[in-house]
């Protein structure tokens, strides 16, 4: 599995924010950000920034088959 710090666009993920799951597709990366769902996540620890309560991190098997496999 690899780390949050390098994922890229295109990438899926798993987000867990304010108690929801899905499967989502990175839509943008900067020096310090990592952005998906329209949510920014710090790159380096995975953690929600602002009002969201969550974190990302690599989407894996498991995740696809739990919850289907279309990343939006």
């Amino acid at each position: 599995m690899s780390k949050v710090e390098n994922l890229k666009v295109g990438d899926k993920v798993f987000i867990s924010v304010n108690e929801h799951e899905k499967l989502c597709t990175v839509e943008r990366v900067t020096k310090a950000y990592i952005y998906a769902n329209g949510i920014r996540f710090r790159r380096i620890s995975g953690w929600a920034t602002g009002q969201n309560i969550g974190w990302i991190r690599p989407a894996n098997e498991t995740d696809i088959k739990r919850l289907g496999n279309s990343a939006t």
